[in-house]
């Protein structure tokens, strides 16, 4: 993450504990990072809502990220938002169109699109 031109980064400690009944061991938790992610979840919002404007590959090569973090905040965030509201309540006019996912291989997706609001509801297999 770039903060003025500079690159920055947040090292936490986390802290160990140990339950006195079970005799288990437990590391601290933060609000704002996920269990085993290395990003906040400001920042992962941030990517996701910044490939809406540019591509994939522009925001891995802009962020110094990987290309499969990038695409994995996409995926997983793009899942949560899909989840979230029920996109099928106002549909009118459904558009069906068959896609390519790799051309020349006969691989083919559904894409389901509500044509009114111009917006993409679903990829079937």
């Amino acid at each position: 993450m770039a903060l003025l031109g500079r690159k920055v980064s947040l090292h936490l400690k986390a802290r160990q504990f140990c339950c006195k009944d079970c005799k288990r061991y437990f590391n601290e938790r933060f609000d704002f990072v996920e269990p085993s992610k290395t990003m906040t979840i400001r920042y992962e919002k941030y990517i996701y809502f910044f490939i809406e404007d540019i591509c994939t590959n522009q925001v891995s090569i802009k962020e110094d990220i990987c290309w499969a973090t990038v695409n994995e905040i996409h995926k997983r965030y793009g899942e949560k938002q899909l989840s979230a509201r029920d996109v099928w309540q106002h549909v009118r006019w459904l558009g069906i169109d068959e896609i390519s996912i790799r051309k020349g291989k006969k691989n083919y997706a559904c894409c389901l699109v509500d044509l009114e609001r111009g917006i993409i509801l679903d990829f079937l297999e």
